[in-house]
Parts: C-alpha cells; sequence; structure tokens
C-alpha cells in the first residue's frame, strides 16, 4: 500500500510538470504570435489620406483601373438622402435654364424647381454661344431668378449660337449624359488659376495628349466626341463603377503613392447622383496623362483656395488709413456691408479688350455692389489683364492702377474717379509678385452652404 502511494505521488508530480510545460510553450507560442500580429506602421500613401479625410470617414476597397486606383470614401453616418436637386435634374425636368448673360465669364441661372439646386464645379455646359465650365460648386435657391455664376470658357474658336441644338439656339445651355465633367487638369486651371488664359491652355493640351481632333470652336468635348477615347473610357468606366458603394460620400484617387484627387458631398444621395460624371473625369484626366505631368506642378505646401486668393498682397497703408479713420467717424452699416463685400467678395479678371464702363458694370453685376464711374473718365477705354481670381478690393486696385484711376468709398457705393495715385516701386513689385506667385502642389477646395448650414461639397486634387 505504502508502495502504490509512492507511485501515485510521482504520477502526479509528473503530470504537474507536463502541464506546467505545455502552460509555458503555450503562454511562449501566443506571445510569439501577438509579436507577428502586431500591424505594421502606415505607409505614407495612408497618413496622406488620414490627413485628408475628415473624422467618420473612411475609405473601402478600390479598384485599379489602368495606372490609378479609385476608392469610395465611406460615412454610414452621413444622410442617405439629399435635399438637393443636380443640375442635369433639373435640366433634364425642365425646372432649370442656363442662359448668356452677355460675356464670357458670367452666365444667368433660373431655378424653378422647390428644391435648392446644386452645381459642381467642373460642370460641362454645352451650347449656348461657347461651351462653358462651371467655376466652382454652389448651390442656386428655390425660386431664383437669372442668377449670376462664374463659369470659364472651353471652346475659344466660337462666339455663335450652336447650330443643330434648339436650346443653344436661344442661347442656352445643356449637359449631355456622357460628358458632364472636364478633367482636373481644367479643372484646377478654374479653381486654383482662375485665368481664362490657363483654362484654354488645359483644354488645348487635354485635346493634343488624347490625339484627338478638335471641333472647330476647339471645345474640351471634342474629347467625348473622339470614338477611339470614347471607346476606352467606356471600357474603363465599366471597371471603375466597382468602386461605388452604398455608404460612399465621395471617392479617392491615387497614383503610385500619392493622392492625386478627391471629392466629398453632405450625403450619400448626393455623391450617388454624381458619381458617373466624377469617374468619368478622373479616368479623362488618367487617359490624357494629367495625373502624371510633373512640369505643372510647383513646389509647396497645400493651398486652400477657399482662403488663400492672393491674400498675402496687401496695401496696407491705405488699410490702415481705413481704419484709423473709422474709429473717428461714425460709419453706417451700409458702409460696413460694403467694406466687408470689398474683402469678401472673389472676382475673376479677364479682361480681353473690354470698355471701362463694361468693366465697371460687370463687377457691380457680380459682386451686387453699386459701383459709380465719374462722368470725367473715358468709359470707352480698353482694359486688358489676365490676373485670375483675387478680392473685389484688389480688382479695384488694379483697374484703377492699370487706368490711372483712383478709388474710393462713399456711403454705400464704391467711386472711380481720374488722377490716380500711382504705385511707387516697392508696391509695383508687390503687386506683379502677387499676381504670378507660383501656385502650390495641392490645391483643396470646398463649397458651404450658408442657409442650411451644411458644407456641400469639398475635395482636394495635386496640381
Amino acid at each position: 500500500m505504502r508502495k502504490f502511494l509512492v507511485v501515485a505521488a510521482s504520477l502526479l508530480l509528473l503530470a504537474g510538470c507536463v502541464a506546467r510545460s505545455v502552460d509555458e510553450s503555450t503562454v511562449s507560442h501566443q506571445s510569439d504570435t501577438t509579436s507577428v500580429a502586431t500591424p505594421p506602421a502606415p505607409s505614407a500613401l495612408e497618413l496622406q489620406i488620414a490627413g485628408l479625410l475628415p473624422e467618420g470617414h473612411s475609405t473601402g476597397g478600390g479598384v485599379d483601373v489602368g495606372e490609378i486606383r479609385i476608392a469610395p470614401v465611406l460615412n454610414p453616418a452621413a444622410p442617405l438622402q439629399t435635399e438637393y436637386i443636380t443640375l442635369h435634374e433639373a435640366l433634364d425636368a425642365g425646372l432649370c435654364t442656363v442662359a448668356e448673360e452677355g460675356g464670357v465669364n458670367l452666365l444667368l441661372v433660373t431655378n424653378r424647381a422647390e428644391r435648392p439646386l446644386f452645381m459642381l464645379v467642373g460642370s460641362l455646359l454645352l451650347g449656348g454661344k461657347q461651351d462653358r465650365v462651371l467655376a466652382s460648386s454652389l448651390v442656386i435657391e428655390p425660386g431664383a431668378e437669372n442668377q449670376r455664376v462664374a463659369v470659364f470658357c472651353v471652346e475659344p474658336h466660337r462666339w455663335s449660337p450652336e447650330r443643330g441644338n434648339a436650346a443653344a439656339a436661344k442661347g442656352e445651355f445643356y449637359l449631355r449624359g456622357d460628358a458632364r465633367q472636364v478633367d482636373n487638369s481644367v479643372k484646377s486651371a478654374a479653381i486654383a488659376e482662375g485665368s481664362q488664359q490657363e483654362v484654354w491652355r488645359a483644354v488645348e493640351n487635354t485635346n493634343a495628349r488624347l490625339g484627338v481632333r478638335s471641333n472647330e470652336g476647339g471645345s474640351f468635348r471634342s474629347t467625348y466626341d473622339d470614338d477611339k477615347t470614347a471607346s476606352e473610357l467606356a471600357k474603363l468606366f465599366a471597371k471603375a463603377c466597382a468602386a461605388k458603394h452604398t455608404d460612399a460620400v465621395g471617392f479617392v484617387v491615387t497614383r503610385g503613392e500619392e493622392v492625386v484627387a478627391m471629392d466629398l458631398f453632405e450625403s450619400r444621395g448626393l455623391c450617388a447622383k454624381l458619381a458617373d460624371d466624377l469617374l468619368r473625369s478622373y479616368l479623362v484626366t488618367s487617359l490624357s496623362g494629367s495625373f502624371a505631368v510633373t512640369e505643372l506642378r510647383r513646389a509647396g505646401a497645400q493651398e486652400d483656395v477657399t482662403l488663400a486668393d492672393y491674400e498675402s498682397w496687401q496695401r496696407e497703408r491705405e488699410r490702415t488709413r481705413i481704419l484709423e479713420a473709422s474709429r473717428t467717424t461714425p460709419v453706417s452699416q451700409e458702409e460696413l456691408a460694403l467694406q466687408a463685400a470689398l474683402e469678401s467678395t472673389n472676382v475673376v479678371l479677364f479682361l480681353d479688350s473690354m470698355h471701362l464702363q463694361e468693366v465697371v458694370v460687370s463687377l457691380s453685376h457680380h459682386a451686387n455692389v453699386e459701383i459709380v464711374l465719374d462722368p470725367d473718365v473715358d468709359g470707352d477705354q480698353e482694359v486688358n489683364m489676365d490676373i485670375g481670381r483675387v478680392k473685389l478690393r484688389q480688382a479695384l486696385d488694379l483697374i484703377a492702377d492699370s487706368c490711372d484711376l483712383s478709388w474710393s468709398v462713399r456711403g454705400n457705393c464704391v467711386y472711380l474717379t481720374a488722377g490716380g495715385a500711382p504705385l511707387d516701386v516697392q508696391e509695383s513689385s508687390e503687386l506683379l509678385a502677387a499676381a504670378t506667385e507660383p501656385k502650390r502642389e495641392g490645391v483643396r477646395y470646398s463649397y458651404d452652404d450658408s442657409t442650411r448650414k451644411a458644407r456641400v461639397h469639398w475635395g482636394y486634387m495635386r496640381r
């Protein structure tokens, strides 16, 4: 019996050692497994995407299409529906008209829908006296009539009603289902450069890179009209549609280890309506090689065009004088509103042999500010200028300096009078440097609907 107890104790001791050995082996193995499963550090591309996406957004599975990769940007918490009607929906339903204003860079939009109309930057407007592209995203309120919107010409060799189209014969515009957006190079020229000459150059370059035969007007639409390009685009588009997702609020486009484009919207519903247009735009950009063009890129940090707009150039002495005067002189609400408009209103200075009186009228209408030209000033003198997008105050400075005029604020009006105060040499150098300052490599852009307190569209493009 005693011998049996000794043997049993020995067996129990041996079993404990074996169990402890197994446990230690398991712990060791689990430790090794944990070490192997440690996630790698995020790549430079992942960090760049993370820096561009707002909180609550993430990317879904992307699809490789040629040299680019298109991935949906997901936000399941975003609204499934949208209250906005898109431009193509409104035009198709006869609830909207887009018509000539009389000049190159403004059109008139009427919204007869009962919903706000969202117009996406880069929209290719066909017809009128020449095809145009929308210079920025914006919302047109229900019931608005003949609201002026900023555009650029993308058909430099036509200034007559388009033949064979009823809407164009009346000076109106239309959209075409397979050609609703320009490529990113033209969009960049409109958004970041704000220059008609740069837009024309981008149109010419895209058509040339694709080897398409331009129509008689030299329009960007020639890209979509070309049989070979259209065939390639159709194949790529069928593949790119895999990037669509029910939770998508936009898309991010990458090439190699770099983000080249991104567009985001306020809701999943608005993204779904505009997805096809954006995908074709990205694909045309890729086909033309615009994403790969390095000579157009300039060094520097990202630029927010909603905040920049040549703000580095400020005529400090004049601003200081006005501020000092306002401390001792009562200022009316009308004057305060006018001063705010001078600082916040953006205008595009593309003036091609335009009479000064026409320039004044155009600025007054666009900025909704009364600008009066003194009777002693020659309103027929021609103004030539292609500066791009500037503040209204800066536009008045530039025009006044070029015509040897001066301007001042009296009550709720701006007066342009003869006998300008010429800039000194240093100020002239600063002005020229600001007007020709190289743009930066990455451009962010956005549109906020102040009525509904919502950011409707925001994005990024590499230049």
